[in-house]
């Protein structure tokens, strides 16, 4: 009787079970005054003495119900003003209540599952944010080498090999464009090499040229000189 007054009855239904109890001790008590008139002399000691009784069992049940409806909304509202200030880490009592405490920290359960979830949440994207930043500055200074080594949280850890994995690429990538600009610098001084060399038996050969121009025209002249003089 007493458990289920504490943690099924419904609050209405405590202070209804509280009216029907007071009532009747009110019934006891004008009975008794009644009795107590009507008895012979010297027989009012026995009812003043029930009436006492039926007094200290008022008081107790007062004191009683008061305690097991006023203690655990007390806790629960503490507790919940504790919840309110972040403090999660306390246990959440009376869950396995019935009545309204029962209904409110059944919901205060939820609320403390919600908020340590979003903890969570936001002390996992304090780690991102912290590792994504020191890798973006690392590429930013063209180190292509950095790689985040520190795990991330367990539905985020795909985004860590996401981006290992394209740092990857792009170090792949540098350095086949870095061999490709070595081979073009390798071609380029090869090709200029081969021009300064064409250049200079260019010039060697229009060189000999002019030398071979110059010995032609001697010929000419004296061939004409000779053939001049045959004519005399």
């Amino acid at each position: 009787m007493f458990a289920w007054f504490e943690k099924t009855a419904p609050i209405r239904t405590k202070f209804k079970v509280l009216l029907v109890v007071h009532g009747m001790f009110a019934a006891c008590g004008v009975l008794t005054t009644y009795l107590a008139a009507k008895a012979p002399p010297g027989a009012w000691v026995t009812y003043v003495a029930l009436a006492g009784g039926l007094f200290a069992l008022t008081v107790a049940t007062v004191l009683l119900s008061g305690r097991m409806i006023c203690t655990p909304y007390v806790n629960t509202v503490v507790r919940m003003e504790g919840l309110a200030a972040g403090n999660l880490d306390g246990p959440i009592a009376y869950t396995d209540y019935q009545d309204c405490v029962g209904r409110m920290t059944r919901a205060m359960q939820v609320f403390r599952d919600n908020a340590e979830k979003v903890r969570a949440s936001a002390s996992a994207q304090a780690i991102i944010v912290s590792s994504l930043g020191e890798g973006l500055d690392q590429l930013a200074a063209n180190n292509l080498t950095h790689r985040i080594v520190t795990p991330f949280p367990a539905d985020y850890e795909q985004l860590r090999s996401d981006y290992n994995r394209a740092m990857e690429g792009v170090s792949a990538a540098m350095t086949a464009v870095a061999a490709a600009t070595n081979g073009i610098n390798n071609g380029a001084s090869d090709v200029r090499q081969a021009s300064d060399d064409l250049s200079q038996r260019t010039e060697q050969q229009a060189a000999s040229l002019e030398e071979t121009a110059a010995a032609m025209d001697e010929i000419t002249t004296t061939v004409r000189q000779t053939a001049a003089g045959a004519v005399k």
